[in-house]
Parts: structure tokens; C-alpha cells; sequence
């Protein structure tokens, strides 16, 4: 997660009321994402997403 995205975050939750404080700074973590990226191979980012069409029909037939 970009750190400026985070603190963007911390500062709209806080400022409306969802968190009464901001959290300390052991609450910015990426090691964990990273280690689990690590472990996968492939798209993992999306830049190979496709959009499709999916016809939505009365009752899910």
C-alpha cells in the first residue's frame, strides 16, 4: 500500500469519526502483503484483467 495513501485514509478516518485516534506506526505494514506475493506467480497485479459480459437472467437461469 503506498504510505501516502495509508495516511490519507488514517486522515478521513479520523477526522470523521470511524477511528477515535490515529494508529500507531507498527499499523503501516506491507511484509506481510509482500511475503504473499512472494508465494504466488502469475498476474497478481491484474494487468492482464479482461472485462466480459455476463447476462443476468430472472431467477439465475
Amino acid at each position: 500500500m503506498d504510505p501516502d495513501l495509508w495516511q490519507q485514509t488514517v486522515d478521513i478516518a479520523v477526522e470523521f469519526k470511524v477511528l477515535e485516534n490515529p494508529p500507531d506506526a507498527g499499523a503501516y505494514r506491507t511484509d506481510l502483503a509482500e511475503k504473499a506475493l512472494a508465494g504466488l506467480s502469475g498476474d497478481v497485479t491484474g494487468e492482464n484483467f479482461q472485462k466480459i459480459e455476463v447476462e443476468i437472467t430472472p431467477g439465475g437461469e
